[in-house]
């Protein structure tokens, strides 16, 4: 019965974030002083510098407090960032990779007036144009227009002849995303993020925090060393998945890649 209890209070117990270091360069007494409080384990990791993930010393160093802890009975998780949210690494996910920078749908609108032909350019933050539509201005954008917009195979403008009166261009682009998004404005540091919805970017992340964690810590045994990998609520601030990339491609096969509406 006490040992069921005991395993009990473990499974519920308090496990505070210790980020950057657990404590100096003996952090025995700390971790004294936290097992003497009834706290169950720590959360952890590398410290926050500018050598975030590429300091081997730092690493070694951490491992061996992971060790003093496990000795007092502590369990351990790994926090996987340096801030918030998680997914960047400190820019690293991104590094020399800017493609993979996060994107999502904007609609942009333009108003012009007159039967003329005019034309509609890739703002220059955009990645391409999905789809437009012109509407008499006052008019309810529908997306019923008639097809008085010609979307360039590659995305990069908008050909109209206009119409006569005032009127209004409704288009989708495709743009990185960072001003006015969480990647701006999440309260730890402005920064941009990468589209996790795209697996490559995941790929980057593991391979720039997770698999130096798994190199460095346990002798190359983490799943022993640590418990989990605490991972902070990612914020996709929207995103183009894999899927949407083969979106025009199966369009032209349905219906010749005619411009509509999304």
């Amino acid at each position: 019965m006490a040992a069921q209890a005991r395993s009990k209070r473990r499974r519920c117990d308090t496990a505070p974030i210790r980020s950057c270091t657990i404590g100096g360069p003996d952090p025995r007494e700390k971790l004294d002083r936290l097992a003497s409080l009834g706290i169950g384990g720590i959360v952890t990791n590398v410290p926050w510098d500018d050598r975030y993930l590429q300091d081997e010393r730092v690493f070694r160093e951490l491992d061996a407090h992971l060790e003093a802890a496990r000795d007092r009975g502590l369990g351990i998780w790994l926090y996987d960032e340096k801030g918030y949210p998680s997914g960047s690494a400190d820019g690293l996910t991104l590094s020399g990779h800017p493609e993979l920078q996060a994107r999502g749908l904007y609609l942009l609108s333009v108003r012009g007036s007159g039967a003329a032909p005019a034309v509609v350019q890739l703002p220059e933050d955009g990645v391409r144009f999905y789809s437009a539509s012109l509407h008499a201005l006052g008019e309810a954008a529908t997306g019923m227009a008639a097809p008085r917009v010609d979307v360039a195979e590659d995305g990069s403008r908008i050909r109209t002849n206009g119409m006569d009166g005032d009127w209004v261009l409704h288009a989708y682009v495709e743009k990185y995303l960072y001003e006015g998004t969480h990647a701006e404005r999440n309260g730890w540091s402005p920064r941009r993020y990468p589209n996790l919805l795209d697996s490559r970017a995941v790929r980057r992340f593991i391979e720039t925090t997770y698999e130096p964690y798994a190199a460095h810590i346990g002798q190359g045994r983490i799943g022993e060393a640590a418990s989990a990998f605490f991972y902070r609520r990612a914020e996709p601030d929207g995103g183009v998945s894999e899927y949407g990339r083969n979106v025009r491609a199966r369009r032209r096969a349905v219906d010749g890649g005619a411009a509509r509406p999304v």
